[in-house]
This record gives C-alpha cells, structure tokens and sequence, in this order.
C-alpha cells in the first residue's frame, strides 16, 4: 500500500500537475467573471451565433415586440375617436331619396270654396274637386343641411374626453414599454449569467477528461488507485450531466427571450458584457418624488379624473335644448298639385323639459365616476410609494448578498490556492484538490446567483420610479 501511495504521488507529479494546474487557472480569474464577459465558445459548435448587447436586445424589443405594437395601436384607436368627434362641430349633411311606382292613385280633394267666395265670381273653386296622380314612377328627394349650435358646448367636452383617453392610452403604452424593458432585462441578465456558467462548466469537463485520462494512465502504470480513477469518472459524468443542463436551460431561456424581441424563437445569439455592480446611492425619498412624476400609472389615473370631469360636464350639458341652424330642401316629381320644389331656412329646436329623471340619474353617475378617479389617483400614488420603498430596499439586499458572496468566493479562490500548493509538496491528496475545487466550484455559482438577483433587483427599481 505504501509502494502504492507513493506511486500515486509521484506519478501525480508530472501531467497530473499540468492538469490540475489549467484547472486551478481557470478557476483563479477575476471575481466578477461574467460582469466582463463570457468565456470561449461553446464546444462543438462550428460557427459563432450573433453576439447581442442589452441596448441593442431593448431597441430591437421597442420594435418587434407585439404587446407594444398592440398597444400603440390603442392609442391610435383614441387619437381616432378624438378626431371623430371633432368632425360634429362642422354642418352635418343629411340626403335621402326614395324613387318608385305607385300601386293606387294618389288624390286630393279641393273643398268648394276653400280659396274664397267672391261677389263677381261665387265661390271658388265652385264645386268640390278631385285632382289625382295616375300611379306612375315618381321620385322624392330630400337634402338638408344642419349646423349645431348649442350643443358645440357639449361636443367640445366630449372631445377633451377623447384627449383625455388618449392620453390615458398613451400612458399605458409607457406602461408597456417600462414592462417590456424590463422583462428584456431580467431575460437577458438570466442568459448571461447562464451563458457564463455553460461556458465554466464546458471547461470543467475538458479539465475533467483530461484528469481521467491521466489517472487511466496512472492506474494502468500501478501508480493510483482505480478508486481515483472511479472517482475522477464520476466527477466527469456530473460535469457533463451539469454541462448538458446548464445547456437546456439557456436554450429554453433564449426562445423565451425571442419572444419578447418579437423575433424567430430559434434565432441562436450569445449574449455580451455588463457593467459591475456598484454600490446603491439613490436616496429613497427623491426616489419617490420621481416616481410620483414619471409613473405611466399615475399619470393615467390623473388623466382618467380630467376624462371623468369631461364626462360629467357633457352629461349636465344636456339639460340644454339642442338649436341648430338648419337648410332644408325638397324635389318632387310626377305628383299633381304639389310643389316641385321646396326650400326652407331656419333654426331647428330640439328638448326634452321631462324625462321623468332620467338625466339626473345619469348626471349622479357620472358625478360617482369622478369621485373614483379621485379616488384612484390617491391609490395610484400610495401604490407607487409602496413598491419604490420594497424595490429599493430590495436592491440593497441584493447587493449586500452580492458583497457576501464575494467575499466567500474569494476566500474558496484561496483554499484551493493553499490545497494545490499543498498537494504539489505532497501533503496533500488528490481527493483534498477535488472537495477544494467543487467548493470553489459551489461558491462560484452562489455569487452568479447573487449577481443575477442584483441586477434583476435593479431592472425592477429602475422600473419602479419610470425610467424608460
């Protein structure tokens, strides 16, 4: 057994060392790994995807994206309506016609005398008439021309109402877009630190592989154990299952992330460096104070209290009799005894003095409307407070934890330094080397974790106050 071990050691000298020794320099690069940018390319893969930064997957999500397209169009639908009821301050035109065969005579009876009795000529006419259309094909045309007048007042409160909504839809496409920014960069963070922990776990297996076939070498010479060489396989099988995984995951984290570009879901592309963390220096009520100003959700809300005054105003306006300046114009043709033509200008007066409190009770409605928009601005603001104050304490948290597991990376990063130089004296055994390195290993992937959860806490802070 002695023979054995001190084989082992010397045989572990040699290329052994040169393997571990990849490993360790792997291993030993910067705390903050995958804020500078990913590894080397992914094994097997024989051209390189498109590389895509976080502005330019935002650009492209402000473009494709079809939650912002349909929202964009909500507000040309609002834009549209407003314009629409511009148009009934101008006269409105009305032409109707009706042409056909009558089916029985068309008569009327002159009484005698009905245009007077004279002393030279007696009645006239002097005895009852019967003048009647023979049915024939007959045409009745009628045109007339209407311009509001009291009721412009009412027109005008029903388009500031449709400004009104239309500044409401667009609030809501900023809504949307803060959504969509958002959702672009907790899927993009996701990719990277995943993309970052394929690209370490790829080289884990080609560090591993390269172990087993030095132990192979070193069982087959009598110098190690084939429990290390049992022992190395297992780690490699792990290291790949991790690999293949890791691997799936981005995938699927990718086509998520190409639906929301608003893109082909297959489209493959690999993701480029951040900047690091850095510490959190807002102050939490200016924070507040922002995001009272630039939240799309509130200034929705504000708007909706101006279209709910609108809508009031527009409701006690019909308690207005409607006036309108009107021109009417008549042609009739084939029928005896009626005027061919007609024409006629004047006012048209329109109300309804009872109604038994129909209007009243719309006009308490309307009021009730207004009094929950009030309502809702209040809770707009509360809401936005409330989510800015957890967003941002939040934030700190995570970048606390970001602090810790640096520091417990760092001081993995050192165990193995200290293991290696121990194994290199042969003090040390194989065994110590690989429960150092998988506790690097595990301290690596905690800090990834934590880094992921700041910058996703940021992205939903900066969301939080209104930032587009």
């Amino acid at each position: 057994m002695e023979n054995v071990m001190g084989g082992r050691q010397q045989g572990w000298s040699g290329r052994s060392v040169v393997a571990l020794g990849a490993l360790w320099l792997w291993l030993a690069g910067p705390s903050t790994g995958w804020c500078q940018g990913p590894g080397g390319a992914a094994g097997g893969e024989s051209s390189s995807p498109e590389t895509m930064s976080l502005e330019q997957a935002v650009g492209l999500a402000m473009e494709n994206n079809r939650s912002m397209q349909s929202a964009s169009l909500d507000v040309d639908k609002a834009a549209d309506q407003a314009a629409q009821m511009k148009t009934r301050r101008l006269p409105a035109l009305n032409f109707f016609t009706t042409t056909g065969q009558l089916l029985t005579p068309f008569e009327f009876r002159v009484n005698r005398g009905a245009f007077g009795t004279f002393g030279a000529t007696g009645p006239i006419p002097a005895t009852d008439l019967k003048i009647t259309t023979n049915p024939a094909w007959t045409t009745v045309m009628f045109a007339s021309v209407q311009q509001p007048l009291t009721q412009l007042y009412r027109i005008d409160q029903g388009i500031q109402f449709y400004e009104a909504s239309q500044g409401v839809a667009s609030e809501q496409l900023r809504t949307q877009r803060q959504t969509v920014v958002n959702s672009v960069k907790r899927a993009y963070f996701a990719v990277l630190q995943t993309q970052s922990a394929l690209d370490a776990a790829e080289e884990v297996v080609k560090t591993y592989r390269e172990l087993d076939r030095v132990v192979r070498q070193q069982v087959e010479q009598q110098k190690a154990l084939k429990a290390d060489s049992l022992e190395v396989k297992a780690r490699l099988a792990r290291a790949e299952y991790d690999a293949m995984t890791i691997r799936n995951a981005m995938a699927s984290q990718k086509e998520q992330l190409n639906v929301i570009l608003g893109r082909d879901v297959t489209t493959d592309f690999r993701v480029t460096a951040v900047s690091g963390a850095s510490r959190v220096e807002a102050n939490l009520e200016e924070a507040s104070a922002i995001a009272l100003k630039q939240r799309p959700e509130v200034k929705a809300a504000r708007l909706k209290v101006t279209q709910a005054e609108h809508d009031l105003r527009a409701k006690k306006a019909e308690y207005i009799p409607d006036l309108s300046l009107v021109f009417d114009y008549a042609n009739i043709n084939n029928f005896n005894f009626l005027p061919e033509h007609y024409a006629s200008v004047g006012f048209m007066f329109n109300w309804e003095p009872f109604d038994w409190g129909r209007k009243q009770r719309e006009t308490a409605e309307k009021r009730k409307n207004a009094q929950q928009a009030v309502l809702g601005v209040r809770e707009a603001e509360q809401q936005t407070i409330a989510e800015v104050n957890s967003r941002y304490r939040k934030l700190q948290e995570t970048h606390q934890l970001l602090q810790v597991t640096q520091a417990v990376q760092e001081s993995a990063r050192e165990k193995l330094r200290v293991t290696m130089n121990r194994y290199n004296q042969k003090v040390a055994l194989l065994q110590d080397v690989l429960q150092a390195q998988a506790s690097l290993a595990d301290a690596n992937n905690q800090y990834s974790q934590s880094l992921l959860a700041y910058w996703s806490a940021k992205a939903d802070f900066e969301r939080a106050i209104g930032e587009d």
